[in-house]
């Protein structure tokens, strides 16, 4: 089994906090740009897996982290992180970040975007595993599964005043 890591990034707005998801895209380029499966579906800002090489789960969400949204932005956005989970099946990680961080990512090809969300407006999200596979995500509609909402929330928990 491929353990899971993930990253997630929060932000003030005008006070409030709120989550940097990113958001599935329509295309999967590992898979010679088929269509990807619950596009647009939301998760962490950086969402992946550590490779059959790779031993350490800090270095392959750097890796991760990288690929999907650039090396600059993980470079601050690993400064100070929180660990959230590390066990067999997952490492998760937070840090909030000044809102103008985000300027630094450079979303990956197949990257479907930026999301931020309020806790309030978690309230709404709905399963992503429930939903079909092969039919897009509506934009106004916020899916994530579980075990990301469950950090996303954690995150929420961590970083409210």
């Amino acid at each position: 089994m491929k353990k899971h890591v993930g990253l997630s990034v929060y932000v003030e707005i005008n006070g409030e906090l709120h989550v940097a998801l990113q958001r599935r895209g329509l295309y999967d380029h590992e898979n010679g740009f088929g269509l990807e499966v619950w596009a647009g579906g939301c998760q962490p800002l950086v969402h992946g897996g550590m490779e059959s090489h790779e031993s350490d789960p800090f270095e392959a969400l750097k890796r991760e982290g990288g690929e999907e949204v650039g090396r600059e932005f993980m470079i601050e956005a690993v400064k100070y992180p929180t660990k959230l989970e590390d066990t067999e099946e997952a490492f998760f990680m937070a840090t909030k970040m000044a809102i103008e961080s985000l300027n630094l990512i450079r979303w990956h090809v197949s990257s479907g975007g930026l999301a931020l969300l309020t806790e309030e407006e978690l309230v709404k999200c709905k399963d992503l595993s429930c939903l079909e596979r092969e039919k897009p995500v509506l934009s106004n509609v916020i899916a994530m599964f579980p075990h990301d909402l469950k950090f996303v929330k954690m995150g929420f928990d961590l970083y409210r005043k």
